[in-house]
């Protein structure tokens, strides 16, 4: 019964690092356009397409490692 608690601490740690980096990677990426544009619809759609989808991953994976974390729990 370790290996599903170390899963679960794996995937926590790993979805929390997929969404910061993400974020943060998705802002350094758009920063140029974002300065030269900071108030256009493009620039702000630009901007949610880049940080979305890691932000979404990371949440799948934190909220994975919680249900496998409560499923070994009870058992």
């Amino acid at each position: 019964m370790k290996i599903p608690k170390i899963l679960v601490h794996i995937l926590f740690w790993a979805g929390l690092v997929i969404s910061v980096a993400g974020a943060i990677m998705g802002l350094i990426s758009d920063a140029s356009y974002l300065g030269a544009n900071p108030f256009s619809l493009q620039s702000l759609a630009l901007l949610f397409g880049q940080i979305a989808s890691p932000v979404w991953e990371g949440l799948a994976l934190i909220t994975g490692a919680v249900i496998i974390g409560r499923l070994y729990g009870a058992s």
